[in-house]
């Protein structure tokens, strides 16, 4: 049975960023229809420079790439979500060689296993001076690796916003293809 990728988000949170040959009728509809953070309500041109930047950084390999806006746009983190078959059977086999200026943090995700699910934090430095903070909220689910990796320079945002990633990358779901015809998100893995 092909297997399919079905990616469910809380539109209160994050916002779908397009494939690239949408992105200016995106920019243009989120800017007028959404909600836009109180302090750049006056400058909508920068926040759609901002939205056309945030789509600059999407990872045409993710099944999805979001925008968390907690604020309203232009949003706070990029969050790309991932899903491959994997041999695998515990996450501890998996080497990650990212690079990170301090040393990473393994955290729980949820009750599950670390083992089966886990969230790694880690913070890398920029080399114009500012840093950049990384969560990857990993789990191994039916011979997949799913992954959803969230990236912001707000270190606080990416705490508040915590529990929001874990729900998202829990709710990530393989499914049969039939079941995703037409979703926007759902992409066969």
């Amino acid at each position: 049975m092909p297997t399919a990728v079905e990616v469910t988000l809380d539109d209160r949170w994050f916002l779908a960023i397009p494939a690239t040959n949408e992105i200016e009728q995106w920019v243009t509809r989120s800017t007028s229809e959404l909600l836009i953070e109180p302090e750049r309500e006056d400058d909508p041109q920068t926040v759609a420079d901002d939205l056309r930047g945030f789509a600059e950084l999407a990872d045409e390999d993710a099944v999805a790439n979001l925008l968390f806006c907690p604020d309203g746009l232009p949003g706070r983190a990029i969050v790309s979500v991932y899903a491959a078959p994997t041999d695998l059977a515990s996450l501890d086999d998996l080497f990650d060689e990212a690079p990170a200026s301090i040393p990473r943090q393994v955290l729980p995700f949820g009750e599950v296993d670390a083992s089966r699910a886990r969230i790694i934090s880690t913070v890398q430095q920029l080399p114009e001076g500012g840093v950049l903070g990384i969560l990857q909220l990993q789990r191994l689910v039916d011979g997949h690796l799913i992954e959803s990796i969230v990236a912001s320079p707000s270190l606080n945002h990416l705490g508040a916003g915590l529990p929001l990633f874990t729900e998202l990358t829990a709710r990530v779901a393989l499914v049969d293809t039939a079941a995703t015809e037409g979703s926007p998100l759902g992409q066969s893995a």
